[in-house]
């Protein structure tokens, strides 16, 4: 089809009659948008590069003060834990050990499970804190045998639990 002409017959040869032209005629062709045009007309407010520098400026504060209240909340998260080891009842010692596994080992921490380890009398919080402390605290089996010897309670109990950790890895 070129340009208007043969859209013009084809309309004539369908509807067979001079009022093909009149319905033709009345839909005006109108010239399509300009491609590369991707913004509006109106010129843009120098306050709005301000406006975005600003906010920028804003996610960059409440970043730092997330970082800052999630190190708040690890360090309650570590006092927390430390309170529930030193705990007379096994129930919160036990309840302090669940908390432990969830937070990065601090030195505190490995001599307080270390002080659990060798003191308590609950078997149950022996082997909770004794696994705690074979991953990193218990590598070498000199200290190993160090602190076995240091064990107060149950000594046969975690001398079985360090053996068969070991036949595990």
């Amino acid at each position: 089809m070129s340009k208007n002409t043969d859209a013009r017959e084809f309309w004539h040869s369908e509807l067979g009659d001079d009022s093909g032209k009149a319905l033709w005629n009345a839909f005006t062709e109108v010239e399509p948008p300009e491609l590369d045009r991707q913004t509006s007309g109106r010129p843009q407010a120098p306050w709005l590069w301000m406006g975005m520098a600003a906010s920028w400026l804003a996610i960059a504060a409440l970043f730092a003060w997330n970082f800052d209240l999630q190190k708040d909340v690890v360090e309650a998260q570590e006092q927390t834990a430390l309170v529930l080891l030193e705990a007379e009842r096994s129930d919160r010692v036990l309840a302090g050990l669940a908390n432990v596994r969830q937070l990065k080992r601090d030195p505190e921490i490995s001599a307080a499970l270390l002080e659990l380890l060798k003191n308590s009398d609950d078997p149950n919080v022996q082997i909770d804190a004794l696994d705690l402390l074979l991953d990193n605290v218990l590598k070498d089996p000199d200290l190993r045998r160090e602190v076995l010897e240091q064990v107060r309670f149950n000594r046969s109990f975690v001398e079985f639990a360090i053996q068969s950790q070991e036949v595990r890895t």
